[in-house]
C-alpha cells in the first residue's frame, strides 16, 4: 500500500542514510529489471544540503558522484560484457574513473540525462 514517492523516500534513507529535508521534483520512468523481477519507480529530488552519504554495508556496494555535465556528454553510456557463468550479455555502462554503473541504475540516469537535453531544447 505503499506510494512510490514514499517508497523513494524510505529506500533514500535506508540505502544511504539521508534524512535532510529534500523537494520531489517528479517521477522518472518506470525501469522493469528482469533479473530480479521488480519495477523500479525512481523519483529525482533536490535538496539544498550537500549530501552526507551513509550507506547501508549490506545494499550499497559504494556510493558514485556524478556530475550532471559528465551525464549529458554524448560518449557517457557505454557498453559493458557480462559473464555470469556460461551467460554472456552486453549491457549500458557508464565508466566513471575506476566504478561502472551499469543495469537498471544506468538506465534510469540515461533516462534522467534523456530529460535534462529535452528541458534544455525548451529553454534556448
Amino acid at each position: 500500500g505503499e506510494k512510490s514517492a514514499a517508497a523513494a523516500l524510505r529506500e533514500l534513507d535506508e540505502e544511504l542514510g539521508f534524512r535532510s529535508e529534500i523537494e520531489l521534483l517528479g517521477q522518472l520512468p518506470d525501469c522493469y529489471v528482469f533479473a530480479s523481477d521488480y519495477l523500479v519507480m525512481p523519483w529525482l529530488a533536490t535538496t539544498a544540503i550537500e549530501p552526507k552519504w551513509h550507506p547501508h554495508a549490506r545494499e550499497v556496494q559504494a556510493v558514485v558522484e556524478l556530475p550532471l555535465s559528465m551525464l549529458l556528454e554524448d560518449q557517457t553510456i557505454g557498453r559493458l560484457t557480462i559473464e555470469r557463468g556460461p551467460l554472456v550479455f552486453r549491457a549500458p555502462c557508464i565508466r566513471i574513473g575506476p566504478a561502472r554503473v551499469w543495469g537498471a541504475t544506468c538506465i534510469i540516469l540515461d533516462d534522467l540525462a534523456n530529460l535534462l537535453r529535452q528541458l534544455m531544447e525548451t529553454m534556448e
